[in-house]
């Protein structure tokens, strides 16, 4: 479409209701793109002569693209959305009203996914996250789903609110979207996920351990992920005291072994350190008084443990003392 200058003759001298008319856009409230999509077309008219566009004019028209792309994954996910609620209505899922989601995923797993996962050539989960974020832009989170299909945030800063809400009330919903999402486009993505944190808290303290407690009910170590040329990754989820104590007990055995003269680098010292951990258990046939490159295996996971039996006194005995944090966390 961008192939014949000409094709784009006059855009730049007309206005976002003359495009619209022009293209046979419908209106907003119709379904159609919203009005700073349409303003983006018109800076699109200079890209079929994008080889003398200065570097301005490059910085906006990526812009332009990238604003076009949110409108496009706030409409995907409001289809794919649309289409769950559709086959439930078929009997061909579970009704749009139930509860179709685990407790701190976003994704809804049913017909409409799988489906979308065959077309698109996803996983499951992926095509869920499609629909889930898509029914989570109609609800709760709608003033996100409008930002997304006005182009001022991109589809993976809608989904850092996605995932951070998920389990959140509406009212904690509206209050920090209220306080975190005007800033939104100007913030990295990690940057706007520890404003959204520290949002949900300032919002809702009170149940601030009630959700750590609910949270660390989800604690995980999730199954290798295979990487290049022989490499594999391994993502453990749990509460930040006991990452924290896995991490400090392997930079500790690392900067022990560096000390003595080890060639090897920190971040290689501390892989080894927690393989070699691994080895000497799968060699014992257990984890407990393991006497590894890392020492004092049975504190890891006392938090988590102190957590679940917070409900019972007499087992908080047995949760021993924490490390303080280290300086690099």
């Amino acid at each position: 479409m961008f192939d014949d200058a000409d094709g784009w003759a006059g855009l730049v001298d007309e206005d976002a209701v003359a495009v619209r008319a022009r293209l046979g856009l419908t209106l907003p409230e119709d379904g159609g793109p919203p009005r700073e999509v349409v303003e983006r077309l018109l800076q699109l008219s200079d890209y079929a002569r994008l080889a003398s566009l200065g570097s301005a004019e490059l910085v906006e028209t990526v812009v332009a693209f990238a604003a076009i792309e949110a409108w496009a994954a706030a409409g995907s996910r409001a289809a794919a959305a649309r289409l769950h609620e559709s086959l439930a209505w078929d009997g061909r899922g579970p009704a749009p009203t139930s509860v179709d989601r685990a407790p701190g995923r976003v994704d809804v797993q049913g017909a409409a996914a799988d489906e979308l996962a065959m077309r698109l050539g996803v996983s499951r989960r992926r095509a869920g996250m499609l629909v889930g974020e898509g029914r989570a832009y109609e609800g709760v989170l709608h003033p996100v789903g409008t930002a997304l299909a006005a182009g001022s945030i991109d589809a993976g800063k809608a989904a850092a609110f996605a995932e951070l809400l998920v389990d959140q009330s509406p009212p904690v919903c509206f209050a920090v979207c209220e306080q975190v999402l005007p800033a939104a486009p100007g913030l990295p993505h990690h940057v706007l996920r520890q404003r959204l944190r520290s949002a949900i808290i300032h919002v809702d303290p009170t149940t601030a351990h009630e959700r750590a407690v609910v949270a660390a009910r989800t604690r995980r170590l999730e199954r290798p992920h295979l990487l290049a040329d022989g490499l594999a990754s391994l993502r453990l989820v749990a509460p930040l005291l006991d990452v924290a104590t896995v991490y400090s007990a392997a930079e500790a055995a690392a900067r022990a072994q560096r000390s003595s003269g080890d060639p090897r680098t920190l971040d290689q010292l501390r892989a080894d350190a927690l393989t070699t951990l691994a080895a000497d258990a799968l060699t014992r046939g257990t984890l407990v008084g393991a006497v590894g490159a890392v020492g004092a295996v049975g504190s890891v996971g006392a938090s988590s443990r102190a957590i679940a039996c917070e409900d019972a006194p007499d087992q908080r005995a047995g949760a021993q003392r924490r490390p303080r944090l280290s300086s690099f966390w």
